[in-house]
């Protein structure tokens, strides 16, 4: 693969040659798997990405990083980009991918790290909450799909401009909020979906040198990373792309692994921008769909931290036809199955089809009420040394951290 970016203002466009062995999915040579282990094909061989003003070049191997986790699914063993990049970066890209990447320039050294945290910002939940933790100031960074110029749009139904409208009403609020557009999802087929779930980053890596960036914020919650999302404990996940963040000066910041969904939503709802937080991507400009599995599970644990045990009305009326209830309808176990017990124990569910899944679960409180709090080793596992003590006592002043016996429950859980 020859991956090519090249600026004209803002805009900055990927260029995209594959090599005779790249695979392309449906021409026989075998299937790659993008964002959420979808199997993807590649239908256009360019993609855009417009940044809030122009810029500088950035460092050559944020640029070879920012190209990587666009075109990796269909790269077969090579990847040859117009800038050189260091030899730490070739080798680390290598152990990683077994990925050959070039040219390496030998004389060029390793990005230093910046000063200042990018937090990738979607304006959901878990967004919102990281947020929250983060020093005043922290540029948030909102990725903003847009049509590509020569794939149709499959994905109607994705209000991307709804939530757009969310992330620059947090930045009319007061927080730092740069918009991000980019069509690199209809890059792929059969569904538009991130190549590479680092994708997401794409602002933050070509911004980086621009905004002193020294590491990118995510949302991943406990549940994601030391859970099988929330049915059973499974340890410390992998290191994934976070080898190559660190030799671009970009360390991975999750502040949201010291705190399960229940956690998180939790501190978003104590945030001066509770009301406009929106995870779904569905339903209109005015207000989210009430009826996908995200909204169905959001609204469960808004309702259960509000304390007073009622449903909200959009529960209330949901119907056995709405795409959230289909998914928790089969046999459990389910996804973020503890935020749904969590919820269901603290919510009178009659009347409601709701009460149907709360009987086959027999929820009980005492058993979720480790998720309220703040998981200590996520510190280490998850935030770089000069952000640790502060988000620390943001998170520790609001819910205080998990004792033994809360530790002892969540590495019980199973489900």
């Amino acid at each position: 693969m020859r991956a090519t970016w090249s600026a004209e203002g803002a805009t900055w466009t990927l260029n995209l040659v594959q090599d005779a062995e790249d695979p392309v999915f449906g021409d026989g040579q075998g299937k790659t798997t993008g964002g959420g282990k979808m199997q993807v094909g590649l239908l256009a061989r360019e993609c855009h990405v417009e940044l809030p003003r122009a810029i500088s070049e950035p460092h050559p191997d944020l640029e070879a990083l920012a190209a990587l986790v666009i075109c990796r699914p269909w790269i077969a063993r090579r990847l040859h980009l117009r800038r050189g990049v260091s030899e730490p970066f070739a080798a680390m890209a290598k152990k990683l991918f077994q990925i050959d990447t070039g040219p390496v320039d030998n004389g060029l050294t390793p990005r230093t790290p910046g000063n200042a945290p990018l937090l990738s910002f979607s304006g959901g939940a878990d967004s919102i909450a990281v947020s929250e933790m983060l020093p005043s100031g922290t540029p948030h960074i909102h990725l903003r799909r847009t049509p590509h110029p020569r794939v149709p749009n499959r994905v109607t139904q994705v209000r991307a401009d709804a939530v757009e409208r969310v992330a620059a009403e947090v930045g009319r609020r007061g927080r730092n909020v740069s918009i991000v557009r980019s069509d690199l999802e209809y890059l792929c087929h059969p569904w538009a979906t991130l190549p590479h779930w680092f994708a997401i980053a794409i602002g933050p890596l070509l911004l980086a040198d621009e905004l002193d960036g020294g590491a990118i914020g995510l949302g991943g919650t406990f549940d994601t990373f030391y859970m099988d999302f929330g049915r059973r404990w499974t340890g410390p996940g992998g290191s994934g792309m976070g080898p190559l963040c660190d030799l671009v000066g970009l360390p991975l910041l999750r502040p949201a692994l010291v705190l399960s969904e229940i956690g998180t939503m939790s501190l978003t709802l104590q945030s001066d921008v509770a009301d406009i937080a929106r995870s779904c991507v569905f339903g209109d400009v005015k207000k989210p769909c009430y009826e996908c599995a995200k909204c169905v599970r959001k609204e469960l644990m808004t309702a259960a931290l509000r304390g007073n045990g009622k449903l909200p009305p959009s529960l209330a009326r949901l119907s056995e036809s709405a795409p959230g209830w289909k998914q928790l309808s089969g046999d459990p176990p389910y996804y973020m199955q503890a935020q749904l017990e969590f919820a269901l124990a603290r919510l009178d569910a009659r009347g409601s089809i709701l009460a149907d899944l709360k009987g086959r679960l027999k929820p009980d409180p005492v058993e979720t009420e480790w998720m309220l709090r703040y998981y200590r080793p996520a510190l280490v596992d998850g935030i770089p040394t000069p952000w640790r003590s502060y988000i620390a006592e943001q998170v520790s002043t609001r819910l205080g951290f998990m004792t033994d016996a809360d530790v002892a429950a969540a590495q019980a859980w199973s489900r």
